[in-house]
């Protein structure tokens, strides 16, 4: 029976694990509302479930905010990177679609 109250039994570990999960979920949730920061926040969550996996976490939020801080500006030109690409794909179905000829049927596929 005072095995149930130990804190090292299974269950405790689980829940403590589930926690922190979700403190990372809204940790990545709240630094996700402004669309363009989703990937350092994507990296930062995945750096610090990996600091809670080997263990060397030194708290959720501080050292999801290091990983946050450290990633941003790379994540943030991968960003404008990756949006420019979708713009000009855009841009180019959009300039194909006002084309009209036989061509375009081949451009399209």
């Amino acid at each position: 029976m005072a095995n149930i109250f130990s804190q090292d039994n299974p269950f405790n570990d689980l829940m403590s694990t589930i926690g922190d999960m979700a403190m990372i979920s809204v940790a990545w949730t709240v630094c996700s509302i402004p669309v363009v920061t989703i990937g350092a926040s994507t990296s930062a969550a995945c750096e610090v479930a990996r600091e809670l996996q080997t263990g060397s976490s030194k708290g959720i939020f501080r050292s999801f905010w290091a990983a946050f801080k450290r990633r941003f500006p790379t994540n943030l030109a991968l960003t404008a990177i990756l949006a420019l690409f979708w713009g000009l794909a855009l841009f180019d179905l959009w300039y194909l679609s006002k084309q009209s000829g036989n061509t375009v049927a081949i451009l399209y596929g």
